[in-house]
């Protein structure tokens, strides 16, 4: 990340902090995926709370990134059994944060297990959980009574775009990883294990790519939505299995158990979204396949007469590559800050909330100041420019006499020199003229212009020439 980027990316999320300062802070305990932009939500979050602990999910950590978060805040070991076990759970929750308030921040309900038992035996008061995916929502939403609130972003808007762009993201992995084997999409039919938000990006990309996808859910209005967008849809998850050459398991559950691998036909490709303990029963895979990487992020296993391929040890094949999907992720991010505020404020019952319609909206207007403009910084501009092009209603001036025939038309609502460069930087210098300080484009003097916006002359009147008289034609003589 350059540093105009870092310092653009930390400036959103001190605006967002500021929008949503939740007054005082409680202790923390933030689980993430630690990608290489991660450092700046980390940032985000110790400036909202007491950042007690951050937990990588294991099979996601940039070094960079572990590195530059571990100067600042405890990093700890993020394993299954941490928090599936009450006791040590609990034990775990004591060491770091004993008799405080605590806000648990989740990406995928990895907290759900012993929640129960942690509410009731901390002594401290957890203040609620902030769940970011699908799959830790539907975590929560199945225990059997939830002891403290849970706001989840899962299903929010604002995580729409990242949804989408995940799916792509896995689209390229995919294929990138079955071309470093010589293979490639076209020619082997598709098959998507889930119609979700992840899932039917998936097959959109695939279908644009002119591979033919068949569509699996378990759930039949999804499969109904399938069908009206043009897949074909299969009615059983065997006989799908037995046509596919690839298949993508985007459901957040189990796609495939031991039993289904054997429907496989040789050859077929398996990636998947998201960790291989969610989507795939490995462990029931009957103990006569043998493992062998044949490849980068491939691993094959073959019985007699029969082979398949696993991208990526069966674990999200997009990380790879970095699951990059640019600064949308920043729009989640942004929520979850506005949900500390909601849990700081301990007025929530328990249950499922959602982040108010009116501060997503907020999030996403900062959110487009900040990366929706051509210039790296948001403007604060108090004063606004003159419209330009100038309007209809603009009165022209005089045209120039000959001694002044070097002057072009213009229109008494503003001229060159007022206009502000829409490049000038930082945003709180005045709508004047720009000075070569002030233009990211600045090569050249003030008085020759910094920038094409600055220096671009404007529109001219229009002039007609009235058509000079035509004299009548004088018709053709004949030669007799």
């Amino acid at each position: 990340m350059e540093i105009f980027e870092r310092a653009r990316l930390d400036a959103y999320f001190a605006r967002i902090a500021t929008q949503f300062d939740p007054g005082e802070q409680t202790a923390s305990f933030l689980i993430t995926h630690l990608l290489a932009e991660r450092p700046a939500f980390v940032r985000a979050v110790a400036a909202m709370t007491r950042l007690t602990a951050v937990l990588p999910k294991p099979k996601s950590i940039h070094p960079a990134a572990k590195r530059e978060v571990e100067q600042a805040v405890p990093v700890d070991t993020l394993t299954l059994e941490l928090f599936t076990d009450d006791d040590t759970a609990l034990d775990y929750l004591e060491s770091r944060a004993a008799d405080e308030t605590v806000c648990l921040l989740d990406v995928g309900g990895y907290f759900a297990p012993s929640l129960a038992e942690a509410h009731s035996r901390f002594t401290g008061r957890l203040a609620g959980v902030i769940e970011d995916t699908e799959n830790g929502h539907r975590r929560y939403e199945d225990l059997d009574k939830l002891p403290c609130p849970v706001i989840s972003v899962a299903r929010s808007p604002l995580k729409d775009p990242e949804d989408f762009l995940v799916g792509q993201s896995v689209v390229f992995s995919t294929e990138a990883v079955m071309r470093g084997r010589g293979d490639i999409l076209h020619g082997r039919p598709a098959l998507v294990i889930g119609f979700g938000k992840l899932g039917s990006s998936i097959a959109r990309l695939l279908h644009a790519k002119g591979v033919q996808v068949t569509v699996f859910d378990i759930d039949p209005v999804r499969r109904t939505q399938a069908l009206s967008q043009g897949f074909a849809v299969a009615r059983n998850r065997e006989a799908a299995l037995t046509g596919a050459g690839l298949v993508l398991c985007a459901t957040g559950a189990v796609s495939l158990r031991g039993e289904d691998f054997a429907h496989l036909r040789n050859g077929t490709y398996i990636a998947t979204v998201t960790s291989s303990e969610d989507e795939l029963d490995l462990a029931g895979l009957p103990d006569v396949y043998t493992r062998a990487q044949v490849g980068d992020h491939i691993t094959r296993y073959q019985t007699t007469g029969h082979y398949f391929y696993l991208a990526n040890n069966g674990n999200a094949v997009n990380f790879i590559h970095g699951a990059s999907v640019g600064p949308f992720i920043f729009l989640v991010q942004g929520e979850i800050l506005a949900a500390i505020r909601m849990l700081t404020r301990g007025d929530l019952a328990p249950g499922i909330y959602e982040v108010p319609a009116a501060d997503r909206a907020a999030i996403a207007a900062t959110w487009l100041n900040y990366f929706n403009r051509r210039s790296p910084w948001p403007s604060r501009q108090t004063t606004s420019a003159p419209p330009w092009p100038p309007t209809s209603t603009s009165t022209p001036t005089p045209r120039p006499s000959s001694a002044s025939s070097s002057a072009s038309w213009t229109t008494a609502t503003t001229s060159p020199a007022a206009r502000p460069c829409p490049n000038t930087s930082p945003p709180e210098r005045s709508s004047s003229a720009p000075t070569a300080a002030s233009c990211i484009f600045s090569t050249t003097s003030p008085r020759s212009g910094c920038c094409p916006a600055a220096t671009s002359k404007p529109p001219t009147a229009p002039f007609f020439r009235p058509p000079a008289a035509s004299s009548p034609r004088r018709p053709a003589s004949r030669r007799t």
